[in-house]
């Protein structure tokens, strides 16, 4: 198993708890949530400064790597893969927001605040980061199960 797999492994670790310390400050933070925009601009923050210190350690033991140039060739093309595909999702997900918001909702029944919005698009963020290294994962599944004997060498 080369670097770039097992730190995808991590990274996909990484996201999927970020997402989940998200996701329960988020809801533990009850009625109006415009009463707590100091909280949730904290929020934000922990969550962003999380998510970046931890890619820039991943990046970095991913370069200093001292995998076979031909892992690093199957690693480099596999990113590109899942990379293509979380951005097709996020621009989706992003286009379905905006649409929603424009078109969908009634602004008497639905108070989207700024910081609503905001908030809707880490979300968008974090599934991105999810999809991207799930992805790295399925493609490096599939890799190894077409060929046998690279999976056995590694």
């Amino acid at each position: 198993m080369s670097v770039h797999h097992k730190t995808s492994w991590a990274s996909l670790g990484a996201a999927i708890v970020v997402t989940v310390y998200y996701t329960i400050v988020l809801l533990t933070l009850k009625g109006n949530i415009a009463l707590y925009s100091t909280e949730m601009m904290a929020l934000a923050r922990n969550v962003f400064g999380i998510a970046v210190v931890f890619q820039v350690l991943m990046y970095f033991v991913n370069f200093m790597s001292k995998d076979e140039a031909e892992d690093k060739e199957v690693a480099r093309h596999i990113s590109l893969r899942a990379n293509q595909g979380a951005l097709f999702f996020m621009v989706l997900a992003v286009a379905c927001c905006a649409a929603y918001l424009i078109y969908v909702s009634d602004t008497r029944t639905l108070l989207l605040s700024p910081l609503v919005c905001a908030h809707l698009l880490v979300s968008v963020l974090l599934a991105a980061w999810i999809v991207k290294y799930l992805s790295e994962l399925i493609f490096y599944r599939r890799t190894f199960r077409a060929d046998p004997l690279d999976s056995e060498l590694s």
